[in-house]
């Protein structure tokens, strides 16, 4: 990226400066380009930037610094959201197709503290497409906006990332606190049906974790209440008992906006292959 700031020429051909008491001066600004600077006994002149040039360094300092921060910030967040799709689900990217929804997550985003404070995180269920993963990733985006310590990822993504049995470098004690450190934890997509009784016990850990923290998680499911109510073992009981004690559920219901999403996409390549044939007949 380019950080050169140019000083425009209001006059092409124009003397480099002029001479005012016995001092070099900018034609453009009228402010000198020398100083005297005492040396002993003997002040000599030195060159010096006028106004002009100084505030074009402090803006090219100031644009060096905001590219800086931009970077920053670009790789903090990629740290702590993982899905790239993810990061891109905030408020200002809202369509309006669930306004309720987006009403109360912009709520539970300004009262946080307080939420932190005492550990209140959300349930989103309710059929695919319906807004879930969306509402959920405008919170933790616009927390971790706010400096709040935050983790977007997935069930799978930390089952993943969660050190194995034999795995001599990292200890999952470690990769507990780690996870019960952040201030809020997105977990989306969960479902945990037909899963080995290993990984049940991991998926609870990994749970656990979370409800000792104190601090507010929130998880997307496609679960049913039905499902989340009366579960098929004990080993998923647990993990339920551990979510329904942490998270307020919140349904989401309506059409799928994926479906409509698709249904006007093929309409408008409908609408293009049809007066792209027109115009080759």
């Amino acid at each position: 990226m380019n950080f050169e700031v140019r000083i425009p020429d209001p006059n092409a051909g124009s003397p480099e400066f002029y001479m005012e008491n016995g001092l070099k001066h900018c034609p453009l600004c009228h402010t000198p380009m020398e100083t005297w600077v005492a040396f002993g006994a003997t002040p000599k002149k030195v060159s010096c930037l006028c106004q002009c040039r100084t505030e074009a360094r402090d803006q090219r300092d100031r644009a060096f610094k905001a590219h800086q921060e931009a970077e920053r910030q670009k790789i903090r967040k990629a740290s702590h959201i993982h899905d790239p799709a993810l990061r891109r689900m905030t408020f200002e990217a809202d369509n309006g197709a669930c306004p309720g929804a987006i009403e109360k997550a912009k709520r539970y985003v300004a009262q946080f503290e307080e939420n932190l404070r005492e550990n209140i995180g959300l349930l989103f269920y309710g059929d695919v497409g319906t807004g879930k993963t969306f509402t959920a990733g405008c919170i933790v985006n616009a927390l971790d906006d706010k400096g709040y310590n935050v983790l977007g990822t997935s069930l799978t993504r930390l089952r993943d990332d969660m050190p194995g049995e034999f795995d001599k470098d990292r200890s999952r004690n470690a990769y507990y606190d780690r996870l019960a450190g952040y201030d809020l934890v997105l977990i989306d997509d969960f479902g945990i049906e037909r899963q080995s009784e290993y990984t049940l016990e991991q998926i609870y850990s990994l749970i656990d974790a979370r409800y000792k923290s104190g601090k507010p998680t929130i998880i997307t499911t496609n679960l049913t209440p039905e499902q989340l109510s009366h579960p098929q073992s004990m080993a998923t009981r647990r993990i339920y008992d551990r979510i329904t004690g942490m998270c307020c559920p919140m349904l989401f219901e309506g059409q799928s906006q994926r479906q409509a999403q698709h249904e006007e996409k093929m309409a408008r390549a409908r609408e293009m292959l049809s007066t792209a044939f027109k115009t080759f007949s």
